[in-house]
Protein backbone atom coordinates (compact mmCIF):
# COMPACT_ATOMS: atom_id res chain seq x y z
CA UNK A 1 0.00 0.00 0.00
CA UNK A 2 1.40 3.69 -0.99
CA UNK A 3 2.37 6.29 1.60
CA UNK A 4 0.08 8.99 1.86
CA UNK A 5 1.72 12.15 -0.15
CA UNK A 6 1.73 15.44 2.05
CA UNK A 7 0.95 18.88 0.40
CA UNK A 8 1.81 22.01 1.67
CA UNK A 9 -0.93 25.18 1.13
CA UNK A 10 0.00 28.54 1.02
CA UNK A 11 -2.31 31.47 2.32
CA UNK A 12 -1.04 34.46 3.56
CA UNK A 13 -5.05 35.55 3.71
CA UNK A 14 -7.58 34.18 5.38
CA UNK A 15 -9.66 31.92 2.67
CA UNK A 16 -8.50 28.16 0.37
CA UNK A 17 -10.81 26.49 2.97
CA UNK A 18 -12.89 24.20 -0.03
CA UNK A 19 -9.28 23.08 -1.34
CA UNK A 20 -8.23 22.17 2.05
CA UNK A 21 -11.09 19.93 2.38
CA UNK A 22 -11.11 18.45 -0.78
CA UNK A 23 -7.09 17.87 -0.45
CA UNK A 24 -7.94 16.06 2.87
CA UNK A 25 -10.95 13.61 1.29
CA UNK A 26 -8.34 12.69 -1.13
CA UNK A 27 -6.28 10.95 1.32
CA UNK A 28 -3.70 13.96 1.09
CA UNK A 29 -1.44 15.26 4.42
CA UNK A 30 -2.31 18.87 4.53
CA UNK A 31 0.21 21.23 5.85
CA UNK A 32 -0.86 24.78 5.73
CA UNK A 33 1.50 27.51 6.00
CA UNK A 34 -0.31 30.77 6.80
CA UNK A 35 0.62 34.32 8.14
CA UNK A 36 1.21 34.75 11.96
CA UNK A 37 -1.58 37.50 12.66
CA UNK A 38 -4.30 34.73 10.99
CA UNK A 39 -3.78 32.14 14.15
CA UNK A 40 -6.71 32.35 15.83
CA UNK A 41 -8.89 32.40 12.16
CA UNK A 42 -11.82 29.53 11.75
CA UNK A 43 -9.83 27.02 9.89
CA UNK A 44 -11.06 23.69 8.33
CA UNK A 45 -9.10 22.15 11.01
CA UNK A 46 -10.24 19.19 10.65
CA UNK A 47 -8.96 18.79 6.62
CA UNK A 48 -5.18 20.01 8.14
CA UNK A 49 -3.13 17.71 9.87
CA UNK A 50 -0.79 20.32 10.94
CA UNK A 51 -0.51 24.72 11.07
CA UNK A 52 2.97 26.41 10.26
CA UNK A 53 3.02 30.45 10.80
CA UNK A 54 4.97 33.14 9.40
CA UNK A 55 5.84 36.36 11.26
CA UNK A 56 3.54 38.87 9.19
CA UNK A 57 3.11 42.55 8.77
CA UNK A 58 -0.23 43.17 7.12
CA UNK A 59 -0.13 39.54 5.99
CA UNK A 60 3.38 40.19 4.05
CA UNK A 61 6.29 37.43 4.99
CA UNK A 62 9.80 38.17 4.39
CA UNK A 63 10.90 36.06 1.49
CA UNK A 64 14.57 34.36 2.63
CA UNK A 65 12.42 33.73 5.91
CA UNK A 66 9.71 31.75 3.83
CA UNK A 67 12.46 30.21 1.88
CA UNK A 68 14.36 28.97 5.51
CA UNK A 69 11.23 28.12 7.31
CA UNK A 70 9.97 25.72 4.65
CA UNK A 71 13.32 24.26 3.72
CA UNK A 72 14.05 23.40 7.95
CA UNK A 73 10.19 21.61 7.71
CA UNK A 74 11.40 19.90 4.79
CA UNK A 75 14.18 17.89 6.60
CA UNK A 76 11.47 15.87 8.40
CA UNK A 77 8.29 15.88 6.12
CA UNK A 78 8.72 15.23 2.60
CA UNK A 79 6.59 17.47 0.53
CA UNK A 80 4.97 16.27 -2.59
CA UNK A 81 3.33 19.09 -3.71
CA UNK A 82 3.26 22.88 -3.00
CA UNK A 83 0.33 25.13 -3.54
CA UNK A 84 -0.78 28.79 -3.47
CA UNK A 85 -4.18 29.41 -1.73
CA UNK A 86 -4.23 33.39 -2.94
CA UNK A 87 -3.05 35.21 -5.90
CA UNK A 88 -0.52 36.65 -3.63
CA UNK A 89 1.60 33.48 -3.08
CA UNK A 90 1.91 32.15 -6.59
CA UNK A 91 4.93 33.64 -6.49
CA UNK A 92 6.34 32.75 -3.34
CA UNK A 93 4.45 29.08 -4.02
CA UNK A 94 6.83 28.90 -7.68
CA UNK A 95 10.52 30.41 -5.46
CA UNK A 96 9.47 27.54 -3.14
CA UNK A 97 8.95 24.79 -5.79
CA UNK A 98 12.36 25.83 -7.61
CA UNK A 99 14.61 25.68 -4.22
CA UNK A 100 13.36 22.49 -3.47
CA UNK A 101 13.10 21.21 -6.17
CA UNK A 102 9.15 20.28 -6.24
CA UNK A 103 7.16 19.43 -9.39
CA UNK A 104 4.67 22.37 -10.19
CA UNK A 105 4.83 26.08 -11.64
CA UNK A 106 8.52 27.66 -11.16
CA UNK A 107 8.63 31.55 -11.41
CA UNK A 108 9.25 32.23 -14.89
CA UNK A 109 6.16 30.34 -15.84
CA UNK A 110 4.28 31.60 -12.48
CA UNK A 111 5.22 35.20 -13.68
CA UNK A 112 2.90 34.93 -16.88
CA UNK A 113 0.00 34.52 -14.20
CA UNK A 114 1.40 37.76 -12.62
CA UNK A 115 3.25 39.99 -14.76
CA UNK A 116 1.12 42.18 -17.21
CA UNK A 117 3.66 42.20 -19.20
CA UNK A 118 4.49 38.70 -19.65
CA UNK A 119 0.84 37.84 -20.13
CA UNK A 120 0.73 40.47 -23.16
CA UNK A 121 3.98 39.29 -24.49
CA UNK A 122 2.76 35.48 -24.23
CA UNK A 123 -0.60 36.54 -25.58
CA UNK A 124 0.78 37.98 -28.27
CA UNK A 125 3.27 35.17 -29.19
CA UNK A 126 0.21 32.86 -29.30
CA UNK A 127 -1.44 34.63 -31.71
CA UNK A 128 -4.04 35.47 -28.92
CA UNK A 129 -5.27 39.75 -29.96
CA UNK A 130 -3.92 42.38 -27.52
CA UNK A 131 -4.30 46.24 -27.67
CA UNK A 132 -0.89 47.75 -28.71
CA UNK A 133 1.51 48.15 -25.56
CA UNK A 134 5.49 48.88 -25.30
CA UNK A 135 7.33 48.21 -22.16
CA UNK A 136 7.83 51.43 -20.66
CA UNK A 137 11.76 51.16 -20.24
CA UNK A 138 13.71 52.52 -23.61
CA UNK A 139 12.96 56.72 -23.96
CA UNK A 140 13.48 55.66 -28.08
CA UNK A 141 11.00 52.50 -27.69
CA UNK A 142 8.13 54.59 -25.64
CA UNK A 143 8.20 57.85 -28.01
CA UNK A 144 7.61 55.62 -30.86
CA UNK A 145 4.45 53.84 -29.57
CA UNK A 146 3.17 57.35 -28.59
CA UNK A 147 3.97 58.50 -32.32
CA UNK A 148 2.69 55.53 -33.56
CA UNK A 149 -0.36 54.19 -31.99
CA UNK A 150 -3.02 57.35 -30.77
CA UNK A 151 -4.18 57.82 -27.43
CA UNK A 152 -6.09 57.42 -24.95
CA UNK A 153 -3.82 55.30 -23.33
CA UNK A 154 -2.92 53.91 -19.48
CA UNK A 155 0.21 53.24 -17.69
CA UNK A 156 0.49 50.59 -15.27
CA UNK A 157 2.86 48.37 -13.41
CA UNK A 158 4.25 45.04 -14.82
CA UNK A 159 3.47 43.23 -12.24
CA UNK A 160 1.09 43.18 -9.12
CA UNK A 161 2.20 45.19 -6.37
CA UNK A 162 4.47 42.60 -3.76
CA UNK A 163 5.48 43.57 -0.49
CA UNK A 164 8.59 41.48 1.03
CA UNK A 165 8.79 42.56 4.78
CA UNK A 166 12.56 43.55 4.96
CA UNK A 167 15.06 41.93 7.77
CA UNK A 168 15.90 45.25 9.89
CA UNK A 169 13.48 47.67 8.36
CA UNK A 170 11.01 49.26 10.07
CA UNK A 171 8.14 48.21 7.93
CA UNK A 172 7.56 46.13 4.40
CA UNK A 173 9.54 47.20 1.28
CA UNK A 174 8.57 47.06 -2.41
CA UNK A 175 10.41 44.79 -4.13
CA UNK A 176 12.24 46.43 -7.20
CA UNK A 177 10.77 44.77 -9.90
CA UNK A 178 7.53 46.53 -9.44
CA UNK A 179 8.69 49.66 -10.86
CA UNK A 180 8.33 48.00 -14.06
CA UNK A 181 5.62 49.72 -16.14
CA UNK A 182 3.99 48.86 -19.26
CA UNK A 183 1.81 51.44 -21.78
CA UNK A 184 -1.13 50.18 -23.47
CA UNK A 185 -3.43 51.69 -25.57
CA UNK A 186 -7.18 52.15 -24.64
CA UNK A 187 -8.00 50.82 -28.68
CA UNK A 188 -9.12 47.21 -29.00
CA UNK A 189 -7.78 44.87 -31.21
CA UNK A 190 -10.22 42.56 -30.27
CA UNK A 191 -14.17 43.47 -31.92
CA UNK A 192 -15.54 40.48 -29.29
CA UNK A 193 -17.19 42.04 -26.48
CA UNK A 194 -16.54 39.34 -24.22
CA UNK A 195 -12.77 39.04 -25.27
CA UNK A 196 -10.23 40.71 -22.44
CA UNK A 197 -8.77 42.97 -24.89
CA UNK A 198 -11.91 44.58 -25.81
CA UNK A 199 -12.05 46.17 -21.99
CA UNK A 200 -10.89 49.97 -22.11
CA UNK A 201 -11.81 50.66 -18.13
CA UNK A 202 -8.72 51.78 -15.71
CA UNK A 203 -7.98 50.14 -12.74
CA UNK A 204 -7.10 51.04 -9.26
CA UNK A 205 -3.24 50.55 -10.68
CA UNK A 206 -3.45 52.13 -14.07
CA UNK A 207 -4.82 55.64 -14.77
CA UNK A 208 -5.46 56.53 -18.15
CA UNK A 209 -4.46 59.85 -19.93
CA UNK A 210 -3.96 60.99 -23.40
CA UNK A 211 -0.35 60.12 -24.04
CA UNK A 212 0.46 62.58 -20.32
CA UNK A 213 2.52 61.40 -17.65
CA UNK A 214 0.37 59.83 -14.79
CA UNK A 215 0.25 61.53 -11.54
CA UNK A 216 3.12 59.51 -9.33
CA UNK A 217 0.25 58.57 -6.62
CA UNK A 218 -2.10 57.34 -9.64
CA UNK A 219 0.94 54.39 -10.04
CA UNK A 220 2.20 53.96 -6.79
CA UNK A 221 2.24 50.66 -5.83
CA UNK A 222 -0.11 49.08 -3.21
CA UNK A 223 -1.71 45.52 -2.39
CA UNK A 224 -5.48 45.98 -1.42
CA UNK A 225 -7.44 43.06 -1.17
Amino acid sequence: MSQPRTILCLASFHKGFEFLREAKAQGWIVLLLTSKSLEHEEWPREAIDEIFYMPDVDKVWNRADVIKGVSYLARRRRIDRLVALDDFDVETAAALREHLRIPGMGETTARYFRDKLAMRLKAREAGIPVPEFTHVANYDDVRAFMARVPGPGCSSPASPPRRWASTGSSGPTTSGRNSTHSVTSSRSTCSRPSCPAASTTSTASSTTARWSSPSPAATAPRRSR
